[in-house]
C-alpha cells in the first residue's frame, strides 16, 4: 500500500495541493482555504472503509458524507468525488464484506443524489448518468 500511495503521489500535478483527510472530510471541505477552485475528493470507497475500521456506525457514515457535500456545494469553484461502484460483482462470502458492499452502495447512493452531475468510467470510458 505504501508503494502504491507513493506511486498516486508521483503522478499528481506538481501544483496541486494534497490535503490527506481519511474520516472528517466535512470538516476539511469546510475548512479548506480560499483559492482552490476545484477540490477532488478521492475516494469515497476507502473514506468507508476508514470510518468502518474506526467503528463507526453506518448512520455516522452517512451523516459524514452528506455533511461533507453539502460543506462542497457552499464553496466556489467545482468539486469532484471520486468512488468505486461496489456492487455490480460477487456478493461477498464474508459478513464484513457485505456490510461494506452495502455502506458504500449507501453512500454512493447519497453522493449521487446530492450531486449536479455523475459520471460512470469504465475503462476509462466516461458514462454521464446526470
Amino acid at each position: 500500500m505504501a508503494a502504491r500511495i507513493k506511486r498516486h503521489r508521483s503522478e499528481r500535478p506538481k501544483n496541486w495541493v494534497t490535503y490527506e483527510e481519511p474520516r472528517r472530510l466535512a470538516r476539511l471541505a469546510g475548512t479548506l482555504p480560499a483559492g482552490h477552485d476545484f477540490i477532488i475528493i478521492d475516494c469515497l470507497t476507502l473514506f468507508v472503509s476508514n470510518m468502518m475500521h474506526a467503528k463507526e456506525s453506518p448512520e455516522i457514515i452517512e451523516k459524514e458524507t452528506i455533511s461533507a457535500i453539502a460543506a462542497l456545494k457552499k464553496r466556489k469553484g467545482c468539486s469532484a468525488i471520486v468512488s468505486n461502484e461496489v456492487g455490480l460483482g460477487i456478493v461477498p462470502d464474508t459478513k464484513l464484506g457485505r456490510k461494506f458492499r452495502d455502506i458504500a452502495g449507501r453512500i454512493n447512493k447519497i453522493a449521487a443524489e446530492r450531486s449536479d452531475r455523475m459520471v460512470f468510467m469504465i475503462s476509462g470510458i466516461p458514462l454521464r448518468i446526470k
